[in-house]
């Protein structure tokens, strides 16, 4: 099953390449010296499971960004 999302991006939210994303509370797990971006914990980020498909469709009807899980058996 895959899961649709309807949630626009904004422009200003944009991040640099390299930036390491971590979940609030393990900042120290990341080295010194490497840009770290800690998670919200509200609503404004959308955290995927490691089995989740899902596609973002923007309010005019583009795909933003699609992941897919692909379990083999």
């Amino acid at each position: 099953m895959v899961k649709v999302v309807i949630r626009d991006r904004f422009d200003d939210t944009g991040y640099k390449r390299g930036t390491l994303l971590v979940d609030r509370g393990n900042e120290d797990l990341v080295g010194s010296g490497n840009t770290a971006l800690s998670v919200p914990v509200d609503e404004s980020w959308y955290v995927i499971e490691p089995d989740e498909s899902i596609i973002f469709i923007d309010s005019k009807g583009m795909d933003s960004l699609s992941v897919f899980c692909m379990l083999l058996i």
